[in-house]
């Protein structure tokens, strides 16, 4: 078959699908403002805290809503404690959240004050920290607190669990705490900075991760008993880290950075969020499905997408290949007329490269110095669109 009868096959539908994993917007319920904390049950169960509210989606982030609105509270915090509910704890009043899986919402009062982070380590059983080195404990899905003596006197600003037993949390100003009893407990660990902690995140029972301010990032082999210094080539302010494993991780900050690895922080790769709102929280519910939360209302998820193409014009086309590529691509196209121009746009609408095609049938070789990420090729006819698509760089 000849070149032309397979442009005449394509004139009126020619759609090409290449999956690839991407972070997208998606809406937050109306009235909602900043969100500092995400946790995912799964791929489709997913609830987030943040300023008066406790969003949730069941569909995936298909839609996210919120039954609860309470004004002037500050919820920090989310986390699941059971198989069928989420719990969140605020900064600033005693209230707890019970948020149920599929329907129903309970507020509580006369629990812990000033929480900054909860975490459950097994069901039922959960620590939560806060302002002035508050800490407290439960074991009965938060019915009863019990306050222990964290040793600090500053905002923990987070805690995670290596295991049942051996749990670390991180304070403002450099401070790193560890428990070997289940929280009841907690000494002082060196962490060789002065740097705000904010994040901590095990997933192993012996490697672990702590983000903090100016690109601090710190590393334990040893389930947390000494903590080394990793090198990352963004300095931003970074709020929250999750590791999908041992060598697999995010960590999320300010100006809208996401930041990947795949070798256990010894490189990292910058990732395109679309946004420039600082993010807070990044939680992964499998390898191919995770969210990222942040202020103005920003949720961010990540997952397969798929390219395509359509031709609102007939008898005209144009192919784009390979894609997704390295900024070196070519065009095949067949046009009902010369003058033609072809732009790639960031995600936020910017052109950023352009070139005139100007003949009416044939093949380019293009070389576009371009980030990785995700791009829009347009291409249009005299003004008028003859067809657009999504393009992936990978470097």
């Amino acid at each position: 078959m000849n070149k032309k009868a397979l442009i005449i096959i394509s004139i009126f539908l020619f759609v090409v699908h290449v999956c690839y994993a991407q972070w997208t917007a998606q809406t937050a319920p109306a009235g909602t403002v900043n969100l500092y904390s995400v946790f995912a049950m799964d791929a489709n169960n997913v609830a987030a805290a943040g300023d008066a509210k406790i969003p949730k989606t069941n569909d995936g982030g298909a839609t996210w809503t919120s039954n609860l609105t309470v004004t002037n509270v500050k919820f920090n915090t989310v986390h699941t404690g059971t198989t069928n509910a989420w719990y969140s704890l605020s900064v600033n009043s005693t209230y707890m959240v019970k948020v149920n899986l599929l329907s129903g919402i309970g507020l509580y009062a006369g629990r812990p004050d000033s929480v900054l982070s909860l975490h459950f380590y097994k069901p039922g059983c959960a620590v939560a920290v806060g302002q002035f080195g508050k800490l407290s404990t439960t074991c009965d899905t938060g019915a009863t607190w019990q306050y222990h003596n964290s040793g600090v006197f500053l905002n923990i600003n987070s805690v995670w669990f290596a295991d049942t037993m051996v749990g670390v949390a991180c304070t403002i100003s450099g401070h790193i705490i560890r428990t070997m009893d289940g929280g009841m407990t907690w000494s002082g660990v060196t962490s060789n900075t002065v740097s705000n902690l904010n994040g901590v995140n095990f997933p192993t029972p012996t490697t672990g991760y702590i983000c903090g301010t100016s690109g601090t990032f710190l590393k334990t082999t040893n389930a947390g008993m000494s903590w080394v210094s990793m090198p990352i080539a963004n300095g931003a302010n970074y709020n929250g880290v999750y590791f999908l494993d041992s060598l697999t991780g995010y960590v999320v900050g300010s100006g809208g950075v996401i930041m990947k690895t795949t070798d256990g922080a010894v490189t990292w790769s910058q990732m395109v969020s679309g946004t420039t709102q600082t993010l807070n929280s990044v939680h992964f519910a499998d390898t191919a499905t995770g969210w990222v939360v942040g202020n103005n209302a920003t949720i961010l998820k990540y997952g397969a997408i798929a390219t395509g193409m359509t031709n609102p014009i007939e008898h005209a086309t144009i192919s784009v290949y390979p894609n997704p590529n390295n900024g070196n691509f070519n065009l095949d196209y067949d046009l009902p007329s010369s003058k033609s121009l072809f732009t790639v746009k960031d995600v936020v609408g910017r052109i950023v490269y352009k070139q005139e095609i100007m003949g009416q049938e044939g093949s380019e070789k293009i070389i576009a110095d371009l980030r990785a990420g995700l791009y829009i090729w347009e291409c249009t006819n005299n003004g008028m669109l003859v067809n657009k698509g999504k393009m992936m760089i990978t470097k």
